[in-house]
């Protein structure tokens, strides 16, 4: 193979890494001030009352926390709803669904100070892509939920609460590639390495595994949640799947929340620009980007360009910068070669 061949390949494959790196912390939530509701007719009562649900639901996708609406401030804009409304549109009903829909914008500018008046940081657009390993004993053979076969009521509610939280749900193909590597016992027992190394070729941030089950008169689940080192566990209850969805749903975007959103009052993430050399294959781009996706300093990390064996990155760090120098010191994977300024360092990746 000549020379400048191995050179294109090269460049293919690593043109194909920073795709791949750009598909792990690319993961944006479209339309966050935005809603579609259900209403009865095209009433000014109606509408009133969509707005006034429609803003509520706009603030819990912003701020991931289900009891914001009980916030004394946010309580006395809800009876100002139309004042946030940039504009409305009516949808025409299917001749399935014989109720209309009204799409309603929000203003994001006066959104975006409603929050901070009321002590609340918003969640902005980038956010987390949870791989769900989920189990529905209840269905014949207890099958994992994926998104070539499923109970279309289940995948339904998902897909609902995706949107009530501006959440990012990624459910497993379970084809060949997948079973190679996890069985269905292992989601029931909720064996996290193993879900964790399948949910790799996700590329998901998040780790999340949950069975469903009867229960008496009523259905019970279990659920898991993985981020790092991480994990929480929950037991829900409920009537129905709806139900028990609904309050996964609450508790899954108020944890997530807490770990993502710099909470008001903190000090406001540092821009960060990283160069790091001796990253020659697309592999080495890869295992540097989850290196660095690790760390509890880094908010979020970008390549920005690759050449000769050097990665150039954009990051946020969290509080400050020397927090983040701190924590990589003595470090035996990135050594720190220089310092360029305030916002510029120089590391060299430790094969």
């Amino acid at each position: 193979m000549s020379i400048s061949m191995l050179k294109k390949l090269t460049t293919v494959g690593l043109l194909f890494a920073l795709t791949f790196a750009a598909a792990i912390y690319a993961a944006k939530v479209q339309n966050l001030y935005q809603v579609t509701m259900s209403v009865a007719s095209q009433a000014e009562s109606e509408r009133v009352k969509a707005i006034q649900q429609g803003l509520g639901q706009v603030l819990v996708k912003l701020s991931g926390d289900p009891a914001i609406i009980e916030n004394e401030h946010i309580e006395t804009a809800l009876d100002q709803a139309g004042d946030f409304v940039e504009q409305y549109t009516y949808l025409t009903p299917a001749e399935t669904a014989p109720r209309f829909q009204i799409q309603i914008h929000f203003f994001q500018d006066a959104i975006d100070k409603l929050l901070k008046d009321a002590g609340v940081t918003a969640w902005g657009e980038n956010r987390p892509s949870i791989a769900l390993w989920l189990l529905d004993k209840t269905l014949p053979g207890a099958s994992v939920i994926t998104t070539d076969k499923q109970p279309a009521e289940l995948l339904g509610i998902i897909h609902r609460q995706e949107n009530l939280y501006g959440l990012l749900l990624v459910l497993p193909k379970m084809d060949r590639d997948d079973q190679v590597v996890v069985r269905v016992q292992d989601v029931q027992l909720m064996r996290m390495p193993v879900l964790k190394e399948a949910a790799k070729r996700y590329n998901a941030d998040v780790l999340l595994a949950g069975t469903i089950e009867k229960y008496k008169q009523e259905f019970r689940s279990r659920w898991r949640l993985q981020m790092g080192d991480a994990q929480w566990s929950w037991t829900i209850d409920g009537k129905n799947k709806e139900r028990i969805m609904t309050q996964l749903f609450d508790r899954l975007s108020l944890t997530l929340a807490k770990h993502y959103v710099t909470a008001a009052g903190e000090p406001a993430s540092q821009s960060l620009k990283l160069i790091v050399s001796n990253v020659n294959k697309p592999d080495d781009v890869l295992h540097l980007l989850r290196y660095l996706k690790q760390s509890a300093s880094l908010q979020q990390v970008e390549v920005t360009q690759m050449s000769h064996g050097k990665v150039e990155l954009s990051a946020k760090v969290k509080n400050s910068i020397e927090a983040f120098q701190q924590q990589t010191a003595g470090d035996r994977r990135m050594f720190l070669k220089s310092q360029d300024g305030q916002e510029k360092l120089l590391y060299e990746w430790v094969q």
